[in-house]
């Protein structure tokens, strides 16, 4: 009894732990059915190694096993139909759940039927009582019918009396319309008639104004052809009048008198060039024929003698040249022209001509005795000219000069005496004066780009760091820059080292990329010129 006590507590306790899985739901019947069988071989191992006494009931217990294991296969078996089942149950749940919907949907398609059917009954009857109902029309009709061939012939005559009525009174509106349309086309001839009068009036109108017009014409034919004669007559007049004076010349030349001006044969000289402008001049203006007989340089004096006609009056002659020298001199380019005197041993009088404005004795020690020397001397410079003095000593006049000189040679690359001749020159001008002061000139307008210091020096800057690119060296190498700026003390003295800085860049790297500048100002004085240094300004000429 005492060997049978562990297996029945292991049973016991294995049947509460199996109970108890199976009332929470932790294991299922089957998987508790399958575990209890795997078990008990455990348990009967166990009995029967602790039990070696009996060996009969060992025997027994492996036959036990055996026939358990045969039970347990059996039971896996059937533990595999159960899953079949299981699903095939699964299978045929949802193919009920198929045929249900069917069901429905043929119970739904049935209630549908059976509306249609109910609506078809009531068409059935509706359409019942339109049979009825067309029936009795039918009979209506017949009845209608048998009451029109009775009286047919009545109602016959009565409509064609009725017709006949209608076409009397449509006729007779017709024959209203007809005699409306004649009227209406009786009072359209009337208007036509109407319109050719006007028609006619308005061509005798026309007539009269042609014929007033050919009057007119004829009027002012007849007075052109007395203004053609008034001008033929004055033509004629004139042409006497210039035979006259031509006879006149021809009694001169015959008496050895001037009749048309001598010029001097002096080749490329300038001074005689100049007597035989003036000459030219007075006799394109007032007719008077001169013989240019010689020309005398002294100095910066030019001299020149002039035989005149012996019918003029030396007087008269002297009073016309002295009344137009200021008139000639500006004509020629000149600065003065003295009154003619008249030789004491032979009839010519003399003209004295200056070609330039006297020096000045702060002149008299300067370095150029004439303008072609300096010109030269300023053309052999880099275009880099700074032009000093005071207000109206013409500055402006002296930069254009300089400037025309400059551009009629070319801007050479590199801003040296020696470089190329670049095809092109830009000049742009800076005069924060322009359109304020009276004193300035107008010769540098035809380059004026700012009228503001400051922007001047932008634009400047602009120009420098554009041709700096190297993306524009084409233009850069075909295409010179002058930069003109007047007032230049005055602009840098109000302007910052930044701001400065491209006119002194200019100053330093300008021939790199072929940009000059020309300058004026004031002051030479270093001392009053705050943004030039020192040597910013021997970087000038």
């Amino acid at each position: 009894m005492k060997n049978y006590n562990g297996l029945l507590i292991g049973s016991g306790f294995a049947a509460s732990v199996f109970a108890f899985g199976i009332t929470s739901g932790l294991v299922s019947l089957k998987d508790a059915s399958v575990a209890s069988l795997v078990g008990l071989p455990a348990a009967l191992i166990s009995h029967i190694a602790t039990d070696s006494k009996n060996q009969k009931r060992l025997r027994e217990s492996d036959s036990k096993l055996s026939k358990a294991l045969r039970e347990l296969d059996t039971a896996n078996k059937n533990v595999s139909r159960l899953t079949e089942l299981e699903t095939k149950s699964h299978y045929l749940a949802l193919n009920l759940e198929e045929t249900k919907k069917a069901l429905d949907l043929a119970v739904v398609e049935h209630e549908k039927a059976c509306n249609i059917n109910q609506v078809m009954r009531q068409e059935s009857t509706t359409l019942q009582a339109q049979v009825a109902t067309f029936k009795s029309e039918i009979e209506q009709l017949q009845l209608e019918i048998e009451e029109w061939e009775e009286q047919f012939s009545d109602r016959v005559s009565v409509e064609a009396d009725a017709r006949f009525q209608v076409a009397k009174k449509a006729e007779i509106q017709k024959i209203f319309d007809e005699h409306d349309a004649i009227t209406s086309q009786a009072m359209q001839l009337f208007q036509e008639l109407q319109q050719w009068g006007q028609k006619v009036a308005h061509g005798h109108q026309t007539k009269r104004e042609i014929i007033q017009n050919l009057a007119r014409s004829y009027n002012e034919n007849l007075l052109e052809f007395g203004e053609t004669v008034k001008k033929e007559h004055s033509a004629y007049v004139a042409q006497i009048e210039l035979l006259n004076e031509r006879v006149g010349q021809l009694q001169h030349q015959l008496n050895g008198d001037l009749i048309e001006p001598e010029y001097l044969a002096c080749g490329f000289d300038q001074n005689g060039r100049i007597a035989n402008a003036i000459a030219e001049w007075l006799w394109n203006h007032h007719k008077i024929p001169l013989k240019v007989t010689g020309f005398e340089v002294s100095g910066d004096v030019l001299t020149a003698g002039y035989t005149y006609p012996r019918s003029m009056p030396l007087e008269a002659l002297v009073k016309q040249v002295d009344g137009d020298s200021s008139q000639i001199a500006r004509s020629l380019g000149l600065y003065a022209i003295e009154k003619p005197h008249k030789l004491e041993i032979a009839d010519v009088f003399t003209v004295k001509v200056r070609r330039e404005r006297p020096a000045r004795k702060a002149d008299k020690g300067s370095l150029y005795r004439n303008s072609e020397e300096f010109v030269k001397y300023v053309l052999s410079q880099p275009v880099r000219l700074r032009i000093v003095g005071e207000p109206g000593s013409g500055k402006t006049p002296s930069t254009t000069v300089l400037l025309g000189h400059i551009l009629k040679r070319g801007f050479l690359e590199a801003n040296t005496p020696n470089g190329r001749k670049l095809p092109y020159c830009v000049v742009e001008s800076c005069n924060p004066l322009a359109g304020i002061s009276v004193k300035n000139g107008d010769e540098l307008d035809f380059c004026l780009c700012w009228n503001d210091g400051k922007k001047g020096f932008k634009g400047l800057a602009e120009e420098y760091r554009f041709r700096k690119n190297p993306v524009n060296a084409d233009y850069k190498n075909q295409v010179g820059y002058i930069w003109v700026a007047d007032e230049i003390d005055v602009t840098m003295a109000d302007l910052t080292k930044d701001e400065a800085k491209p006119f002194k860049d200019a100053l330093k790297d300008g021939g790199h990329i072929n940009l000059g500048v020309i300058v004026m100002g004031q002051s030479a004085n270093v001392s009053t010129s705050k943004g030039l240094s020192i040597d910013d300004q021997k970087m000038l000429t």
